[in-house]
């Protein structure tokens, strides 16, 4: 436990360092660390950030988590973009790495606009269920 906190600490830097740049890039960070150190277990993180002027303010909010079992980690985001007009939630829901050790990162993406009521939880499912 005392190794993963090092680790999680740099992959929360990395994503709040290149937060500005891009859903493509944060993605390429938590990928690094998870080629870098496969005990790592669990992490979360928020980010929030302000687009604009004072009179066309967007505000983004991301919420994410990342869970690894064995050799297969799970990745998910929820980004939240706001201004004065309207709510717009962009979800990101990445599974199934193929050999994290090696570096062979086969995946497949789901990249869904989604109701902004809908909850975190719902599109997690059996994520947290043990057998």
């Amino acid at each position: 436990m005392v190794k993963k906190m090092p680790i999680l600490g740099i992959i929360l830097s990395s994503f709040l360092l290149v937060a500005c740049s891009g859903m493509t890039k944060e993605v390429n960070e938590i990928e690094s660390a998870f080629k870098k150190n496969d005990t790592l277990t669990s992490g979360a993180f928020t980010t929030s950030l302000s687009h604009g002027s004072q009179d066309e303010e967007i505000n983004q909010e991301t919420n994410g988590i990342f869970i690894q079992a064995d050799s297969d980690p799970v990745f998910y985001s929820e980004t939240i973009y706001s201004d004065s007009m309207s709510t717009r939630v962009l979800y990101q829901d990445k599974q199934r790495y193929e050999q994290v050790t090696s570096g062979d990162l086969d995946s497949e993406w789901s990249l869904t606009n989604k109701d902004s009521d809908q909850e975190m939880s719902d599109l997690l499912p059996s994520l947290f269920d043990s057998d």
